[in-house]
C-alpha cells in the first residue's frame, strides 16, 4: 500500500500491507493522496497484462481499481464514470458476505472481476473500463471498519 496515497483517516501497517480506519491523522496533503473518502492504491500500478490479488476484507468496505489520472480531491462519485471500478460491501449490499475477496483485473481485456475465495464463485464484473492507453491502473482500497484491519496478499501477474 502507498502511504502518499492514504487518505488521513487510514494508518498503515509497518509491512505496508495492512489498513484500517482510525481518527484523524496527521499527515501532510499531498497531490496523490486521496481526499474523498478513506481509502489507499496500491504502491504497484499496471499498464498491461493480468493481475491478481486477494484481499481479508472487513465489514465495511470497498476494493477494486482506478485509473492513475482519476480525480482524488474533491466531491466525486467512486463510479466507472469518474475511473473507479470497485465492489462495495456493508450491511444491505451483499448477502453472504465474504471474508476473503479475490480481484482479477485485465487491463488489455479492460475488465475486472470479483470471486468470494471461500467458496470460489464469481461476484461480479466490470467490462469495458474506460482509461488512456499506457495509463497505469492501480488497485484501491476503502474501510470503514475501525475494529478489523483489511489485509492485502501478495499481488500475482496471471500471465498471458
Amino acid at each position: 500500500l502507498d502511504p502518499d496515497t492514504a487518505h488521513y483517516e487510514l494508518t498503515l501497517s509497518e509491512d505496508r500491507k495492512r489498513v484500517r480506519w482510525e481518527e484523524k491523522q496527521d499527515v501532510p496533503d499531498k497531490a496523490k493522496r486521496l481526499g474523498s473518502g478513506p481509502c489507499v492504491l496500491s504502491r504497484e500500478g499496471f499498464t498491461s497484462g493480468r493481475h491478481y490479488w486477494e484481499v481479508e476484507v472487513t465489514d465495511l468496505w470497498r476494493i477494486g481499481v482506478t485509473r492513475e489520472s482519476a480525480e482524488r480531491k474533491g466531491r466525486f462519485s467512486f463510479s466507472p464514470q469518474c475511473g473507479y471500478w470497485v465492489l462495495e460491501c456493508n450491511s444491505s449490499h451483499l448477502r453472504n458476505q465474504p471474508r476473503m475477496v479475490g480481484v482479477c483485473v485485465d487491463i488489455d481485456e479492460r475488465n475486472v472481476s470479483f470471486y468470494t475465495v471461500e467458496s470460489r464463485t464469481h461476484i461480479y464484473k466490470f467490462t469495458d473500463m474506460v482509461f488512456n492507453q499506457g495509463e497505469k491502473i492501480y488497485p484501491v482500497f476503502w474501510t470503514w471498519d475501525e475494529k478489523k484491519e483489511l489485509v492485502l496478499l501478495p499481488l500475482v501477474s496471471c500471465g498471458d
